[in-house]
């Protein structure tokens, strides 16, 4: 079916990059299929994909149309026919001026939420949810709930994955290579040495580097995104560094070289070719588990430590896939303490020194977090897929 996406841009690249994604596979699995994406944001979503033109509302691009709305601007959708299915991302709240012509001309209205691994998310998906209308309509309305369940809608797993994984670790070196020349780095890495990505919100980030200093490597530390490298350099004014180029410096042992956005598929093939990621939101959190390597997620922030909820729910199910109960626990009380650092770093120095034995222990158990991650990767892909879900139920109910 033709599809019209809907989406609201709040968390900057975690929103517009999961809708992005998912209109990229949608369009690999129903090639013949019409694809609109509706977004209140262009700026953000040209950052990811250059080709985007600003000052164009409407636009068509490796044919997955874009439009730009708002709720002041819509005569961009005035006098279009609504696809027969519509995703409302995140409970964006579909203009009514489209609305009410989707109630008489499209099948199926579905509300795509948030992943979450809270188990009350089993329970709400793919149930259906009344039309706030009082014509007679044939449009239904149902919840979509992504998800690390067979009861949930999954994540979204790239088409033949299994494939693009071996791909990507063929071309390693190549693609190493190539990045790390930016930083006149030359690969294969020194002996004892370790790679890293780091895309997160705002931290501190000082038991990370003194925890990366006590280990006996060289640590190559990529840091992405402005607010993970706005934290980095209020670092640096504390901790002068060695500069080597303008985005490559060295505190000690730990090389921090400052990446510039890199596109989807650049970034997905870092997080397999890396040692270790730090990840943040959804969209790269996704990518980071798919990738089967050693990860932290800093999760969205939220008031009274709500997103302290989603993230133990995640870590219930991920902890039955560690074979060590001692490498979980751990596991566990690092991920927590990480999302809680602006707190820990007003705490006493006992506080902060139990997350730099944390940060030290999930650094020299690297191997073996990555060896059980990798059971987990593969029940997702197995069980889990979102885009196979999504196109079976539409399929069936439209």
């Amino acid at each position: 079916m033709d599809l019209d996406i809907f989406c609201k841009i709040i968390d900057n690249y975690g929103d517009i990059g999961f809708i992005w994604r998912f209109a990229k596979e949608y369009q690999k699995w129903c090639p013949k299929n019409k694809i609109r994406v509706f977004l209140n944001n262009l700026q953000t979503l040209k950052e990811m994909h250059p080709a985007i033109n600003l000052n164009r509302p409407i636009q068509k691009i490796d044919n997955i149309t874009y439009i730009f709305y708002t709720n002041k601007k819509i005569s961009n959708i005035k006098t279009l026919t609504p696809a027969p299915l519509i995703i409302e991302a995140y409970g964006c709240n579909i203009p009514k001026i489209y609305l009410n012509r989707a109630i008489s001309k499209s099948k199926l209205l579905i509300n795509l939420e948030y992943l979450s691994a809270e188990t009350w998310v089993n329970s709400y998906h793919l149930k259906e949810s009344p039309i706030n209308t009082t014509k007679k309509t044939s449009l239904k309305k149902f919840f979509f709930m992504p998800g690390f369940s067979r009861e949930s809608g999954g994540i979204l797993i790239e088409k033949n994955p299994h494939k693009t994984y071996k791909l990507w670790k063929k071309n390693r070196i190549q693609f190493l290579s190539s990045l790390l020349s930016n930083y006149r780095i030359d690969f294969p890495l020194p002996k004892n040495s370790i790679l890293g990505t780091l895309f997160s919100y705002e931290h501190h980030f000082e038991e990370l580097l003194t925890a990366l200093n006590q280990l006996e490597k060289k640590v190559y530390l990529i840091i992405l995104g402005t607010k993970s490298q706005k934290s980095f350099n209020n670092l640096k004014k504390r901790h002068p560094c060695i500069k080597i180029t303008d985005n490559h410096f060295q505190f000690q042992n730990t090389h921090l070289l400052f990446s510039p956005f890199l596109k989807h598929l650049e970034y997905d093939q870092l997080l397999h070719n890396a040692d270790f990621n730090f990840v943040r939101g959804e969209d790269s959190f996704v990518r980071a588990i798919l990738a089967a390597k050693p990860f932290i997620w800093d999760i969205y922030p939220m008031k009274q430590n709500q997103h302290l909820i989603k993230l133990n729910a995640f870590l219930d199910v991920l902890t039955p896939y560690f074979s060590n109960k001692n490498l979980s626990k751990n596991y566990q009380e690092l991920s927590i303490l990480y999302n809680q650092t602006k707190t820990i770093s007003k705490n006493p120095k006992k506080n902060k020194n139990k997350l730099i034995k944390k940060y030290l222990f999930f650094f020299e158990n690297l191997s073996e977090i990555s060896y059980d991650t990798k059971y987990f990767k593969n029940f997702l892909i197995k069980k889990c897929d979102l885009m196979k879900n999504f196109i079976a139920f539409t399929t069936q109910n439209a």
